[in-house]
């Protein structure tokens, strides 16, 4: 998130970040699936996007890019090359 408030074009890789199950204020278990699939789409299109590391791994073969591993995103300065698909 504070990449984006920075202004850096963010991207979030999926399959790259792990969550745990988690019990909430109010007792309920929030299973992991669930957990990451929230967070993720909490994410996405407000703070970053979210791809998985297929595409990540596409856009390093298409053009170089300085890539930049921020603990649980990643980002180009310049944003992904242009074949790169979000997901």
């Amino acid at each position: 998130r504070v990449g984006a408030d920075l202004g850096f074009t963010m991207y979030a890789v999926s399959d790259a970040v792990v969550a745990f199950d988690r019990v909430s204020w109010d007792g309920r278990l929030l299973k992991a699936e669930e957990l990451q699939l929230a967070t993720l789409t909490s994410l996405n299109q407000e703070f970053a996007t979210v791809i998985d590391s297929e595409a990540l791994l596409a856009s390093l073969t298409l053009a170089p890019a300085l890539l930049c591993v921020l603990g649980k995103g990643v980002f180009w300065p310049h944003g992904l090359p242009a074949r790169a698909t979000a997901r």
